[in-house]
């Protein structure tokens, strides 16, 4: 019962992702509030949007150590200091003393309407380019950090779980002697204590139907709705650079799936997606036993080997260089397969082992030699 045993587990997982993104949306939700409540927005400065009054929250929130409501200078100082490693305590004290001329009140205090004041209004780089830097790495709501959390999940169990669902649809038959009274009987191909012919079979066979909406074709969709919802500003290069220099402030919640892309296949992660469940998981479906699903996969293979070759989608080049000598050795690991399945002579059994060994070990090589040569360019570069 293997196979039906995985079928809670598999729920179980759906519903503690479900769980986790509710609860720590809920908590997310709660922070958000109670910094608002903290750190109301004054009335008499012109009103920032609601994501800039996000950002100044948590930055300002940051500053303020105690919580208090309020940022002294010994608290000021301590964050200049961590932006600002090489500067000396004099350069320090006086990008604090020129950034507290904004307290108005004179109460050696920056107040949070003081904090807004200062950032709409003045020219002065000094402490500004630090809380710059210091909204940059509080851009990130929490948020998008619960948003990337789920998306990571679903990435993580998508080819398990999909496998796990479709192996449910593969049954062996097995003859019946006619001297028994002749007819066949059906038992699942990874579990034969299952029989096929069962009503407890048809159930779950039921169940699998929903799991696979929710699992290789739900996962997929969702990934390709919420990027088709941003689409006009994903696929917009010049958005994304200002996107980047800020920290992200709009489309953190995205990063998981497009921070390795260019800007004109930030949609290409749905199609990996795809790729990994048919060469994970779906070619299974086909008689195991046979080359047939071992031909299924070699020409699914060429088709994405050709897709990335053509498209190029990474931002770094060396990893679409990867991709590409990854798609050739699956195709070779797939006509090995094919090789196998027809019964090789044994003549060759020592030159086909060594050829395998070759085919899969050449991703890992290859990774291993562009990191080699991109640490020696680097570290020419510094001696320059």
């Amino acid at each position: 019962m293997i196979v039906m045993t995985a079928a809670p587990v598999i729920v179980t997982a759906f519903l503690f992702l479900i769980f986790l993104f509710i609860s720590l949306y809920l908590d997310a939700s709660e922070s958000d509030s109670r910094l608002r409540k903290i750190y109301p927005e004054p009335k008499e400065f012109p009103p920032f949007t609601e994501e800039d009054m996000k950002r100044h929250r948590r930055a300002f929130h940051h500053c303020d150590a105690d919580s208090g409501g309020t940022i002294v200078k010994e608290e000021m100082k301590k964050i200049v200091r961590e932006y600002n490693s090489e500067f000396s305590e004099e350069e320090i004290d006086a990008q604090v003393s020129e950034f507290f001329k904004n307290d108005v009140d004179g109460s050696s205090r920056i107040e949070f309407k003081e904090f807004l004041g200062a950032l709409a209004t003045s020219q002065d780089p000094g402490v500004f380019v630090t809380l710059n830097e210091l909204q940059k790495k509080t851009a990130h709501s929490h948020g998008d950090s619960i948003f990337n959390l789920f998306l990571i999940l679903t990435f993580l169990v998508l080819v398990s779980s999909s496998s796990a669902v479709f192996n449910c649809f593969q049954c062996d038959t097995f003859p019946i002697p006619k001297e028994d009274g002749g007819g066949q009987l059906q038992f699942l191909f990874k579990d034969y204590s299952v029989n096929c012919s069962s009503s407890l079979y048809k159930q779950f066979q039921v169940y699998a139907i929903v799991m696979i909406l929710i699992y290789p074709i739900g996962i997929p969709l969702f990934y390709a709705s919420v990027l088709y919802v941003n689409r006009a500003a994903l696929s917009d290069a010049k958005f994304m650079e200002n996107e980047e220099a800020n920290g992200f402030p709009t489309l953190g919640h995205l990063q998981f799936l497009v921070s390795s892309y260019r800007p004109a296949y930030y949609w290409y992660e749905v199609l990996e997606c795809v790729r990994r469940i048919l060469l994970g998981s779906a070619i299974g479906l086909v008689a195991v036993d046979s080359a047939a699903s071992a031909v299924l996969g070699c020409l699914l293979a060429v088709i994405f080997c050709f897709a990335i070759t053509d498209s190029q989608p990474f931002k770094q080049q060396s990893d679409s260089d990867l991709g590409v000598v990854l798609s050739h050795s699956l195709i070779l690991l797939y006509l090995a397969a094919i090789i196998v399945k027809v019964n090789i002579s044994s003549q060759f059994e020592a030159t086909f082992g060594i050829v395998l060994c070759v085919i899969n070990f050449s991703g890992p090589l290859f990774a291993l030699a562009a990191s080699g040569a991109s640490f020696i360019k680097c570290d020419l570069l510094k001696r320059e």
